[in-house]
């Protein structure tokens, strides 16, 4: 797979439900949102699992790539994430990754049993 500067890349991956408190309006309570990764449910000592809540997305721009001198290619990007309700956000800032780590996350979320819970993935 050969990664191109400025395309971008849509890859599936969990979310799961959290509550976060808005400091930027007058109410203080919390609100329901979602939280990209998946939550660990334990049973008892040695037994659990992990699961999420539902599937959304991370979005990876690249930005350039660049091999500089005797030193491995670096990939740099942006993420961003669409939760499963379809409202994006990110943090913005510019990542900076090895290829060989880049093509490694272009493959998907790195535990494709979780996926199985979640209906229609």
């Amino acid at each position: 797979m050969s990664v191109e500067i400025g395309k971008t890349y849509k890859i599936k991956y969990p979310f799961v439900r959290t509550k976060y408190f808005d400091f930027t309006c007058e109410d203080d309570a919390p609100k329901d949102g979602w939280r990209p990764g998946v939550e660990f449910a334990s049973g008892d000592e040695w037994d659990g699992c992990f699961y999420a809540d539902g599937k959304g997305y991370q979005v990876l721009q690249v930005v350039d790539v660049h091999k500089p001198g005797k030193y491995r290619t670096r990939v740099f990007y942006t993420r961003s994430w669409i939760d499963p309700d379809g409202v994006e956000f990110n943090k913005p800032g510019l990542r900076i990754m090895a290829m060989s780590g880049f093509k490694n996350l272009l493959k998907g979320y790195r535990y494709p049993e979780v996926f199985e819970e979640i209906e229609g993935y």
